[in-house]
Formats: C-alpha cells, sequence, structure tokens
C-alpha cells in the first residue's frame, strides 16, 4: 500500500491529510482531511483500513 502525507491550507493555516492508495490493479484511493489534528495514528489506522477495503 501507497501512502503519503498530503499537505493542505484553509485559508493561513496549513493542514495536513493522509492518502493510502492499494497496490496491485488500479482501484480507489482514500483521502483522509481532518479538520482539527492533522495526521495522527488513529487517522492513518483509518486511512489503511478503508484503502484495504
Amino acid at each position: 500500500m501507497a501512502m503519503e502525507q498530503v499537505d493542505y491550507a484553509d485559508g493561513d493555516v496549513a493542514l495536513a491529510g493522509f492518502l493510502a492508495r492499494p497496490e496491485g490493479t488500479p482501484r480507489a484511493a482514500v483521502l483522509v482531511l481532518p479538520t482539527i489534528m492533522n495526521c495522527n495514528a488513529p487517522m492513518v489506522r483509518r486511512a489503511q483500513m478503508l484503502a484495504q477495503a
């Protein structure tokens, strides 16, 4: 599974999301963009779980 941080901003506030892209046959990717907490372990696990589904 390819995983990467995705940086974005809300006005002047820098934020970070997380992209989990399944390997193998092309399928949909999962991009999780949190509203307050930036990347944390539970958010990364959720993105991985959704990408594997």
